[in-house]
């Protein structure tokens, strides 16, 4: 600030302003390209190496935030039991006992073995979903 107050004679006020303007800018320009790596990463998932559309299946498991259930780690502990690989997972939405994923239609026979499994004595729940929820 007193650079500032010193290079462009600004007065205090004016100078914090300069600063805070200057760096929300550079934040937002951040979130933008973060928005929009996002938003083109999601949209190149949503296709095949033809450009085609790729449908999901949706499934519900008995996990959900009161278990500490957390994007990332459901993919990888699902990833982990039935062999499917992490690009295979689309959307998550995470409830308090509960979760819906979608999951590529060709893996629909992996993850249907997970019904049922005990995982340090808790029973895994698998339900087919007509839509996520």
């Amino acid at each position: 600030i007193d650079y500032l107050m010193a290079k462009d004679k600004l007065n205090k006020n004016d100078a914090i302003n300069r600063k805070f303007l200057s760096k929300s800018v550079f934040f937002s320009k951040i979130f933008e390209n973060n928005k929009r790596m996002i938003k083109d990463s999601k949209k190149h998932n949503r296709t095949d190496a033809k450009g085609k559309e790729i449908s999901y299946s949706y499934y519900q498991i008995n996990l959900g935030r009161n278990d500490g259930v957390r994007p990332k780690e459901l993919v990888e502990f699902l990833s982990k039991l039935t062999k499917i690989p992490n690009y295979c997972f689309g959307d998550i939405i995470i409830h308090n006992n509960k979760t819906s994923f979608e999951i590529r239609p060709d893996m629909n026979k992996k993850i249907v073995q997970i019904q049922g499994r005990k995982v340090n004595g808790f029973e895994l729940s698998l339900r087919k979903l007509s839509k996520l929820e």
